[in-house]
């Protein structure tokens, strides 16, 4: 993945909040690792919510359903239930 502007922008941000808040002690090492977590977690978070969102709307398929279709396209033998 290329690096944006606005990805610059925003590790900027973090870091000068964390610098601005007694964090001066923080590598740029660690300043890094730190955002990075923190956007780990945010996109988990988010994808969570897509994945809420869609069971509450109904966009959802049985796991049966699922399993019979990567079984088909993998050419594996169908399960028996």
């Amino acid at each position: 993945m290329s690096t944006t502007q606005e990805e610059i922008d925003r590790f900027h941000h973090f870091a000068s909040e964390k610098l601005s808040n007694g964090r001066a002690d923080l590598s740029m090492d660690e300043l890094y690792r730190q955002w990075q977590t923190e956007q780990e977690k945010s996109a988990a978070i988010a994808s969570i919510e897509r994945g809420l969102e869609d069971a509450d709307a109904g966009r959802l398929r049985s796991l049966e359903d699922v399993d019979a279709d990567v079984r088909n396209e993998l050419s594996f033998p169908a399960r028996h239930r």
